[in-house]
């Protein structure tokens, strides 16, 4: 499933003029899409528990990503709510592209 958002993903993305986004924003906006589309309806719904849901991010290269996803994920699913709330308003994004960029 998610090897199919991804592809999805990145199908969309080339179609956008080069200068539209940065690789940091691209993953970051995988990742985001993850987080909405399968980690937290699965933690909503009782289907996946969070390590499972932990290892859904194991492909990331950037160490600090890696840990930064992992560490949202744990604070998702001991308050959805929360996560739901910072997918939805941008917070996840800003905070994954610091993360990822570096600064």
């Amino acid at each position: 499933m998610k090897k199919i958002i991804t592809m999805i993903f990145f199908l969309q993305i080339a179609l956008l003029p080069a200068s539209a986004q940065d690789m940091s924003t691209i993953t970051c906006q995988i990742h985001e899409m993850v987080m909405l589309n399968q980690i937290l309806p699965f933690r909503q719904q009782g289907i996946m528990g969070v390590g499972e849901a932990e290892s859904q991010f194991n492909d990331e290269k950037d160490v600090r990503t890696r840990v930064f996803l992992k560490q949202y994920v744990r604070q998702l699913y001991a308050d959805p709510k929360w996560g739901d709330k910072t997918l939805r308003s941008g917070q996840f994004m800003n905070a994954c592209i610091k993360v990822n960029r570096g600064y």
